[in-house]
């Protein structure tokens, strides 16, 4: 793969993500740093985060993808994870 098309998947993966997927969660109550959007509502603190694939391009199908991570948390099991009130 060339240096072009190296640069030309991370711009297309920073528009998806821009004009895709940010204003989505952002509607929802999340706030962007990075590639990651966090919320708080009610008990729950929600984390989401956009990361592209590992292995890059893949020129036999022509196609490269990306992973979104999810994670979720609630103040009662902080406060006992970390024995904070």
């Amino acid at each position: 793969m060339t240096e072009e098309e190296k640069i030309n998947i991370k711009e297309q993966f920073n528009y998806i993500v821009k004009n895709g997927i940010a204003p989505i969660l952002k509607s929802a109550g999340f706030r962007k740093k990075g590639n990651n959007f966090h919320a708080h509502a009610g008990e729950l603190d929600w984390c989401i985060n956009i990361q592209k694939d590992g292995w890059g391009f893949d020129r036999y199908f022509n196609q490269w993808g990306f992973t979104i991570n999810i994670g979720v948390t609630w103040s009662d099991y902080a406060i006992c994870l970390f024995n904070k009130v």
